[in-house]
């Protein structure tokens, strides 16, 4: 593909991008029973539960919201309504609930980012079709007498024009296959699709709607029931038929789904993955009953916490009261002595008064400063001894509840068998164990749907593309 078209394909994504980030550019799902399961290259690994399935490709970004915070985060793994999502900060142990914000512009800028290594060179890409497609060349095509095209003769067998396009589709590196509504387009790429089969070659079918797929898959799959190709699963419908080829492929053509195949092929396995069920439920029994005692053991300590700060409130208090009853102390042996030289001062005659310094107003004055300071002390030891009676009364209340949760935690560890200490390495342990099964699990489900056919994953996904229907008003 020449340059000026690769710059006009990015030109035209960066357009598409721009205009849904203007419009409803990303989606908003409601998440909960957030579980953490390990730490893995700086990411925060949880497992989340969902209303309705995500639609989001696998290593998406994504952003959460917990309690009113966003992070950043990354989109694991999801398996039906479970997903794994890795978060840059720890959040804890447990999140009860959450938001994930999505963006629907993803796989445009995945593209937009191929085209732009395709165009610096990092990137070496066939474009050869493409370049045939958008330049208007034909390819030269082999004659049809040198190749062995193999399809069924079916009651309703093609006619002429629609033989042709088989041969064409079959022979050419590139055919465009038209005709107005009710020609039997099809039926005709039905055929094309089996003739490719018998041939050895690997088809993907594509289209603007999941109709026009399931419509051809159900043609292709009627022609093809008796044979090794769809008896061993290799017609596999991926993604999700609208809901009523749904009900007729499960009906009639059942082995072209993802799950009846694995089904199918996988029937030694089923016991293995009951088996794995099984354990992996008794771990999460385990692991909720976990929870139950985590949650006591942290009511415990914060009641301890709470223990020791007004224990240290307490002590602080007292340590104020005894400093406050000795200047109390003080200022009450100086009024005493201020009453006593004021009484000498009134018996005493004038010389006396002079040369002791005995001056009645003055010691009046200092007897009354002395009162009101006795009066101020007398106020804070008072204030001090009700809380002191404030923070005794409440450190009994947090013994007695002190009491009562190291209770509920030591019952609980008793019908656990496990001590305090051991229960965050247990923990783990489970912990790992699910994530071993989860593992075996999922092995367990890929190597029932490599069992489809190992193609399905290869990154050369096939041999022939087909689009089917993908001008509907232009009649194609």
């Amino acid at each position: 593909m020449t340059s000026t078209i690769i710059e006009e394909f990015i030109q035209a994504l960066d357009e598409e991008i721009e205009a849904i980030k203007k419009g409803k550019g990303g989606s908003i799902v409601k998440i909960f029973n957030g579980r953490f399961l390990r730490e893995i290259s700086g990411l925060f690994v949880y497992v989340f539960n969902l209303e309705n399935f995500l639609a989001v490709l696998d290593d998406s970004p994504a952003e959460i919201e917990i309690r009113g915070t966003r992070y950043r985060a990354q989109v694991l793994l999801t398996q039906g309504l479970e997903f794994e999502i890795g978060i840059e900060h720890s959040c804890g142990q447990f999140i009860p609930e959450a938001t994930l914000h999505t963006n629907l512009w993803y796989l445009l800028e995945l593209l937009k980012k191929k085209y732009s290594e395709c165009q610096s060179g990092t990137t070496r890409v066939d474009f050869h079709l493409s370049e045939i497609l958008f330049s208007g060349r034909q390819s030269t095509a082999k004659s049809t007498s040198q190749l062995d095209i193999s399809y069924s003769q079916s009651k309703d067998p093609p006619n002429d024009s629609q033989k042709r396009a088989i041969e064409a589709s079959f022979s050419s590196q590139l055919s465009i296959i038209w005709g107005p509504p009710g020609t039997g387009k099809t039926k005709t790429a039905a055929k094309a699709i089996e003739a490719h089969l018998n041939a050895g070659r690997r088809v993907l079918l594509v289209s603007h709607s999941n109709n026009a797929v399931d419509e051809a898959l159900e043609d292709v799959a009627e022609h093809l029931k008796s044979t090794p190709f769809y008896q061993e699963g290799k017609l596999v419908r991926l993604g999700k038929p609208q809901e009523e080829h749904l009900k007729k492929l499960e009906k009639d053509y059942e082995l072209v789904l993802l799950d009846k195949i694995a089904a199918k092929l996988g029937e030694s396995l089923s016991q293995e993955k009951e088996d794995l069920e099984a354990k992996k439920a008794q771990i999460e029994s385990k692991l909720a009953s976990f929870v139950g005692v985590f949650n006591a053991l942290q009511k415990r300590d914060a009641i301890l916490s709470e223990l020791d700060g007004l224990r240290l409130s307490l002590s602080e208090s007292e340590r104020r009261l005894r400093l406050t009853k000795a200047d109390l102390d003080m200022l009450e042996q100086s009024l005493v002595k201020k009453r006593e030289r004021f009484v000498e001062a009134q018996s005493a005659g004038m010389l006396k008064r002079f040369l002791k310094g005995l001056d009645p107003q003055k010691l009046q004055y200092e007897i009354d400063q002395a009162t009101i300071s006795v009066d101020s002390k007398m106020r804070v030891v008072r204030e001090i001894d009700k809380q002191l009676k404030d923070i005794r009364d409440s450190i009994r209340t947090k013994d007695d509840e002190a009491k009562t949760a190291r209770n509920d935690a030591d019952e609980l560890l008793k019908h656990l068998d496990i001590s305090a200490g051991e229960l965050e390495n247990k923990r783990k342990e489970l912990e790992q164990q699910k994530d071993t099964i989860l593992v075996s699990c999922f092995r367990n489900s890929l190597h029932k749907s490599l069992r489809l056919d190992k193609t399905i994953l290869a990154s050369d996904l096939c041999n022939c593309l087909m689009t089917q229907d993908t001008s509907k008003d232009c009649g194609n």
